[in-house]
């Protein structure tokens, strides 16, 4: 993003009512005397707490202690950065952000335009998917999926599902209004017909709750067909920054300041739907950085959830680090051989008794995620050789927690559990850590810390050789030993 104006920052503050932005937000803001009242949109509570005061533009949560102006409720409430915030106040105003580089505003333009111009292709695709679905007879495989699924129609609008006939349904209708290229450019046809074919249609929202793309489930059961068929990226739609659920479970997520994590689309809505509403899933990929930093600015913990077979333990293994190398406090629910969407409907009535968030919130449900991890990396490797290489990933672990108290309960659970002595442990992770930040000053500096000889430019790569340079002070190259000045 690039650098806005601050001229335009200033009137932005001018322009913009603190008191309509929180009305837009919280639906039961309400006057009394000089000052606006509503229920903190940071916390459950009962008796309003949060007040926003019109004549100095700034909002207080009692419940909580944060308090600010416009852009930090927006920043606070949407998880966003300050630049973020400044433009979500701009289209909240419809108003076009103005840059100090003009090559940058002019581009910048053209995205939000090109964006707006293929946004209501989307929307109308969307709108014919769900006529589709409730014009096809009740024992059609799209409703039977739907039951299948536990879905009543309320539940199915909710969330906006629909059916795609397949052939030239949507084609058709983007080629009379002359928009195949627009249409193609989303995803939703191919040269000369439709992409998705007797498939239910799950719309997809961006964190800003704007329609970016769908995703079609397979109804025909041939072997020969993709049971799942995702976006494909485009102007609209990246796959690395979506998660799918969290426009709903934003605020959820910030309440209760954790983000249950599953796999699929219906795993999401079978875990909202019975009061985890805090709960997303990345589209049919693995979870990336930037979609942990979206998370990181809403909550500090995860709780990972997914499928209870090898390929959902496997994915959990995988993102565990991930997670505690982000500063995030993690936790492992391993559901019995299914996956959310399925358990939901094996155990309708013990949930029934007893509420999912009151099912996963006992101690013996929840697992620390390190613990989990731990377990799993030493479990099997009888072997001197894999078991120390294990311990060696464990250390790496351990050594980006960045809670100095986690930190040491997970360094003392490496030891007990691995059979090395504590200082062996301690040592590793020291080490690992040592080297990180010699890393970390060449990236920083630009690799000026050390300069190569010229007659190896080009020829070593200065990253490699930085552990025996500082351990060493100096390294061998070209059939000669170099030492450092």
């Amino acid at each position: 993003m690039g650098l806005i104006k601050q001229s335009f920052i200033d009137s932005l503050y001018d322009s913009v009512d603190i008191v309509e932005v929180v009305a837009s937000q919280c639906s039961d803001l309400k006057k009394r005397g000089k000052t606006w009242f509503c229920n903190s949109p940071f916390s459950d509570e009962k008796t309003p707490s949060f007040a926003v005061d019109a004549a100095k533009q700034r909002f207080k949560c009692f419940s909580t202690g944060k308090g600010g102006n416009v852009v930090t409720f927006v920043m606070e409430t949407k998880g966003k950065t300050f630049p973020e915030a400044i433009q979500w106040l701009a289209d909240f105003k419809n108003l076009p952000v103005e840059y100090e580089n003009a090559e940058w505003a002019k581009e910048a333009l053209e995205v939000k335009n090109k964006k707006e111009e293929l946004r209501p292709i989307l929307k109308a695709a969307w709108s014919k998917f769900q006529e589709a679905l409730w014009s096809l007879p009740p024992n059609h495989p799209a409703h039977l999926e739907l039951k299948k699924r536990g879905y009543d129609p309320e539940t199915a609008k909710d969330w906006g599902i629909g059916f795609a006939p397949g052939k030239d349904f949507i084609y058709s209708k983007v080629y009379e209004i002359g928009r195949t290229k627009e249409a193609r450019e989303i995803g939703l046809i191919g040269d000369s017909q439709d992409k998705f074919w007797n498939r239910l249609i799950y719309p997809i929202h961006d964190k800003n709750d704007l329609l970016v793309g769908f995703a079609g489930r397979d109804l025909s059961g041939r072997a020969n067909s993709a049971k799942w068929i995702n976006p494909s990226d485009s102007v609209i739609y990246s796959k690395d920054k979506i998660l799918f659920g969290f426009s709903r479970a934003a605020a959820e997520i910030q309440k209760r300041n954790e983000v249950y994590l599953v796999e699929g689309y219906n795993d999401v809505i079978a875990w909202q739907r019975f009061g985890l509403e805090n709960t997303v899933a990345s589209c049919g990929t693995a979870v990336t950085d930037s979609q942990i930093g979206i998370l990181k600015k809403l909550t500090s913990k995860v709780c990972f959830t997914m499928d209870g077979d090898a390929a959902g333990v496997k994915s959990v293994l995988k993102h565990i680090p991930a997670f505690i190398n982000a500063g995030f406090s993690t936790s492992v629910i391993q559901l019995p051989e299914c996956d959310p969407d399925d358990f939901v409907r094996d155990y309708a009535p013990l949930i029934g008794i007893c509420s999912l968030p009151a099912m996963f919130d006992e101690p013996q449900v929840k697992k620390n995620g390190f613990q989990f991890l731990m377990e799993h990396e030493l479990k099997g490797n009888s072997d001197l050789a894999s078991r120390a290489k294990a311990i060696h990933r464990l250390c790496e672990v351990i050594s980006t927690e960045q809670d100095n108290i986690m930190k040491e309960i997970y360094t003392e659970w490496l030891a007990k559990e691995s059979g090395r002595k504590l200082p062996t442990i301690t040592r590793i992770i020291k080490e690992i850590e040592h080297e990180a930040q010699i890393a970390e000053n060449i990236h920083s500096s630009n690799n000026d810390v050390y300069e190569l000889p010229k007659e190896l430019e080009g020829k070593v790569n200065l990253r490699d050789l930085i552990k025996d340079i500082e351990t060493y002070g100096l390294f061998q190259a070209g059939n000669r030993i170099w030492v450092k000045r």
